[in-house]
């Protein structure tokens, strides 16, 4: 019968050898989501380039999160994934995650994804009370208590159900004279 006899050193090795092949392999399945080809309709479609870029987002690859995000806020195909997409970007400058923060980028891609396409897809409730939470505390562009209600409002009508303080807050500043 033959005896394997390993030292310490050949121990280390083996899990040396077998760790580095699994990081390899782990580093291969992260580049493999962030560079898969898109056909050419997956290319302007909101939908895929959204959950593409919430895949890179979650792998912190912020600049081909905001890539598709921006693809897919700029596609010409009206789904509400588009207005999402805007919202997304707007938190990325709102955070400065892989961009400079920058609050009036911010500004415009909440506005953008709030309004939504009247008429054929509504706007993303989230980005409208981002935008209205800007509007109130002044960031992006001038403090506007009247613009941070209409957005706040707005929000309320797509269904967010976190705005009625903030509603009744910016109408009790409003009302009392608050500062503009």
């Amino acid at each position: 019968m033959l005896q394997i006899h390993l030292s310490m050193k050949s121990i280390f090795l083996i899990a040396l050898v077998f760790f580095s092949g699994f990081s390899f392999v782990q580093k291969k399945s992260t580049d493999k989501v962030l560079q898969q080809k898109t056909n050419a309709n997956d290319a302007s479609n909101p939908n895929i380039l959204l959950n593409k870029g919430f895949d890179a987002y979650k792998l912190k690859n912020y600049e081909v999160a905001r890539q598709l995000w921006e693809q897919a806020a700029n596609s010409d195909i009206i789904v509400p994934n588009k207005f999402r997409a805007m919202d997304e970007l707007g938190n990325m400058y709102s955070r400065g995650e892989g961009v400079a923060k920058d609050d009036a980028k911010a500004l415009d891609w909440y506005t953008k994804g709030g309004r939504g396409a009247p008429g054929k897809v509504p706007g993303n409730l989230n980005a409208a009370k981002s935008a209205g939470t800007l509007y109130e505390n002044g960031y992006g562009a001038k403090q506007d208590f009247a613009k941070a209600l209409e957005w706040y409002k707005t929000a309320k009508q797509l269904g967010n159900k976190y705005v009625d303080a903030d509603i009744a807050r910016i109408s009790k500043k409003i009302k009392g004279g608050g500062r503009r």
